[in-house]
């Protein structure tokens, strides 16, 4: 991995609030060889950037992803929360939340996974034990991220927010294909 692409891994990482603003500003500033680079606007960027600042992460999400492709980073982000719900992280209600918000408008694929959150918010209501519904969970995560990768590796310009349409192994595992036209609030 080159440098580059290992300091976006970061920086979507300290976004995603998997590691801390913190650490982030230590391990930049321990980085002789990206102090080198200052001509590249996004690593001059990141060590003018005021971490001490209120609210420094809000705006370091806000100014960071300025530099990088949404869908990119979309597709960053869903890859590493299925891979954190499979690895059983303490992420999981935030992810599972984050998850619905993004099947509403950007990646309605998600929302049959992000439905977990009302399970375990439901224990005594669904029936069944929080261990069975994990196990099901990860399974589900790995099955869809199995799926991602594959079609990432087929195609070049793969788009996160637009596979599902044209795929078949999602709809053989249980996902179902949007419908086209009127929202589900249009009658």
């Amino acid at each position: 991995m080159d440098r580059l692409e290992e300091l976006k891994i970061k920086v979507f990482g300290v976004i995603e609030e998997q590691w801390p603003l913190a650490a982030f500003e230590t391990w930049l500033y321990a980085q002789e060889d990206l102090a080198d680079q200052m001509n590249d606007s996004l690593i001059l960027e990141l060590f003018a950037f005021n971490y001490r600042q209120e609210g420094a992460l809000f705006v370091f999400r806000d100014v960071m992803l300025r530099h990088y492709n949404r869908n990119e980073f979309l597709l960053w982000k869903v890859k590493a929360n299925l891979q954190d719900l499979i690895d059983g992280k303490d992420s999981r209600d935030r992810i599972l939340h984050d998850f619905l918000r993004l099947s509403y408008n950007d990646i309605p694929i998600l929302n049959k996974l992000g439905y977990y959150a009302y399970y375990f918010e439901d224990l005594e209501y669904t029936g069944r034990s929080e261990n069975g519904i994990i196990q099901e969970m990860k399974a589900e995560a790995t099955a869809l991220l199995r799926v991602i990768n594959t079609q990432q590796a087929k195609n070049l310009h793969f788009d996160i927010c637009d596979f599902e349409r044209y795929n078949t192994e999602l709809h053989e595992l249980g996902y179902t294909r949007p419908l086209l036209g009127k929202k589900w609030w249009q009658f």
